[in-house]
């Protein structure tokens, strides 16, 4: 369990590095899907 967690991190970590706009482009899709009505999301 442990070393799957650290090594996501890394995973994560490398990510970030490698394309930092992208991970802030994923988060702003990630807000203006959370600010959308709830009668528009899958779920239900």
């Amino acid at each position: 369990m442990r070393a799957e967690v650290s090594r996501l991190r890394r995973a994560v970590g490398a990510l970030v590095a490698a394309s930092p706009y992208r991970i802030a482009e994923g988060v702003r899709i990630v807000c203006e899907e959370a600010e959308r009505p709830p009668s528009r999301r899958a779920d239900g």
